[in-house]
């Protein structure tokens, strides 16, 4: 490969992230931080992370990505898209010295900071990681000023573009055709157990249970239709765990609501909070029998995998990577969005499914860890990263 300008004088390839909202501990255990973590395995790449902190980051989580040089330089409590000063200073610093930066979302900070980079560094290359799903993004087809900007970003900055679902890509590249040769499908993925651990995953360890994890009352993940269900459902000692931090203050209402008027489900509907050790959540997917996810969109489902993977019946809406992640309906029962009704009978299934089938766990865990291994998503990324430069 011949040594490009900007090439660090290790003769390593250069890759940096450089994201503008305050990361959290749990972002570690991400693609935010994985897809750098299995970049820095490789030799030929020398990795870096440039961040705010919205809350204290632990030394475990800084250790759980070894070769990543995390560089946090200064803190962030809102979610904005404004451009961060510090974030500036730091990228004008390291520049000259990036040959891919890494940028999350469309908007006006990565803008910002990817024209910036290249008026430094204009032998650097850009590769912009997109969160999206079907619903209309501005930069489609509006004529007004900040669309034009982000849709000439797209074809005069961009090197490489990524998204993590194939609903999503086939309509990026409708809207696109010309920057078809830089977009690539990469969806989300997982860091494979030993296989002493996934033998070890049967019906006869599992209980009664079924579990939803995610941020807990947002409008995007829709919990109050698994409440709504479940009053349409008799349990006869089946529990329910909602895991995941509550973000929505309507939502603390509903529940109190709801406790009020299903006096009986206060012992059996239990709200854990956020659960940020692994060990704790890994023995949460490898107890429970049924996982439900109720979102109304998302651009992947990360937990939909974990939840295969740890041999879970699982039910999901009908978002935009459910096709992929379960093999076209083979390891989910999928749904309708917000019908109660439907996702009730689905409980119904499941309950009956689970105390009836024992060798579907073996073939979900071999499909997982086939299509959505870490290892296995990042060595293609690297590979096109590598063929671009």
């Amino acid at each position: 490969m011949a040594k490009n300008k900007s090439q660090t004088t290790d003769n390593k390839i250069h890759f940096a992230t450089i994201f503008n909202y305050g990361i959290e501990n749990l972002h570690f255990k991400k693609e935010l931080f994985k897809i750098p973590h299995y970049l820095s395995q490789y030799q030929d790449f020398k990795v870096t992370f440039i961040a705010l902190a919205k809350e204290q980051i632990h030394k475990e989580s800084i250790d759980s990505v070894k070769g990543v040089k995390v560089r946090i330089v200064g803190t962030k409590k809102s979610y904005s898209t404004i451009p961060n000063l510090l974030l500036i200073f730091e990228l004008i610093k390291l520049s000259n010295k990036i040959q891919i930066l890494n940028l999350y979302h469309l908007n006006s900070s990565t803008i910002v900071y990817g024209i910036i980079y290249k008026l430094i560094n204009p032998h650097g290359k850009i590769y912009l990681k997109l969160d999206i799903d079907l619903r209309p993004h501005d930069f489609y087809t509006k004529k007004n000023i900040i669309s034009k900007i982000k849709r000439h970003f797209l074809y005069k900055y961009t090197k490489h573009i990524s998204v993590e679902n194939k609903l999503a890509l086939n309509n990026l590249i409708q809207k696109f055709p010309d920057l078809e040769p830089r977009i690539l499908y990469l969806p989300s993925g997982i860091d494979v157990p030993s296989q002493e651990v996934l033998n070890a995953i049967n019906q006869n360890i599992k209980e009664n249970i079924i579990i939803t994890v995610g941020r807990i009352g947002t409008r995007q993940k829709n919990n109050e239709l698994l409440l709504k269900a479940i009053t349409n459902i008799e349990l006869n000692g089946w529990k329910v765990y909602i895991i995941g931090k509550i973000e929505d203050t309507d939502y603390l209402k509903f529940i109190d609501e709801y406790y009020i008027n299903y006096p009986h489900l206060k012992d059996i509907v239990i709200h854990t909070g956020l659960i940020e050790n692994t060990e704790k959540m890994i023995e949460f997917y490898t107890k429970s029998k049924i996982f439900c996810l109720t979102s109304s969109w998302e651009s992947f489902g990360l937990v939909l995998i974990e939840a295969i993977l740890y041999g879970n019946f699982v039910i999901s809406t009908n978002i935009e990577s459910i096709n992929e992640i379960s093999d076209n309906g083979k390891y989910a029962k999928i749904i309708e969005k917000n019908d109660d009704i439907q996702l009730a009978e689905a409980i119904k299934m499941g309950m009956q499914y689970v105390t009836e089938n024992e060798n579907n766990i073996k073939l979900q865990q071999d499909y997982i860890c086939n299509h959505f291994d870490w290892q296995n998503i990042v060595h293609i990324l690297r590979r096109e990263l590598i063929n671009k430069i």
